[in-house]
């Protein structure tokens, strides 16, 4: 379906060894959209992992935001690493860690019926992703592009992929902030 389609979710993801993960999708709203988006600031051991491990985190954890707060049977997203948009593709890769990654992965799609396609866009064109993963002193940007694309409040949702408890994988519900 068309990308504007209730059953299809577009979103963006990235992950920087610096700061963190971000990710953010855009749901249609009225004349406009609703910019969802989480944020999650690596711990010490994190940043050790390499990068193309945080990436298919931060894609992971983008899917499964987006579903609970935006159910649909199609996603598109977007990431700007190729191993781990190749391999999310391929559902395969020689890593051990982007392959638990890829189980968990997997297994969501499975259960909740939802097909998907990962892209790679370069850094530049991530205008979305790339901001929110490099922590707080870049919201202004994500916030400026997201604008841009006809946005008109922003959502953040729980971005914690090591927190499993019934409670986190529902969003902080609280009510649009326009800016």
């Amino acid at each position: 379906p068309p990308s504007d389609s209730p059953d299809h979710r577009v979103g963006w993801f990235d992950a920087s060894t610096s700061w963190g993960m971000g990710g953010a999708f855009l749901v249609p709203r009225g004349d406009g959209y609703v910019a969802y988006f989480y944020v999650f600031e690596w711990s010490t051991l994190q940043q050790r992992w390499h990068v193309n491990v945080l990436e298919a985190v931060a894609g992971l954890t983008l899917l499964v935001a987006g579903h609970v707060v935006s159910p649909a049977p199609f996603v598109t997203e977007f990431g700007d690493n190729n191993v781990a948009n190749a391999s999310a593709r391929k559902n395969a890769s020689p890593n051990l860690q982007i392959a638990q990654v890829l189980r968990h992965r997997a297994s969501y799609v499975k259960d909740e019926q939802i097909t998907t396609r990962q892209f790679r866009v370069s850094s530049e064109e991530n205008v979305l992703g790339d901001p929110l993963s490099r922590g707080p002193k870049y919201m202004s940007l994500f916030k400026k592009n997201a604008r841009s694309r006809s946005r008109r409040d922003f959502v953040r949702t729980n971005g914690d992929p090591t927190d499993d408890s019934p409670s986190s994988r529902r969003t902080r519900r609280a009510t649009p902030r326009g800016s």
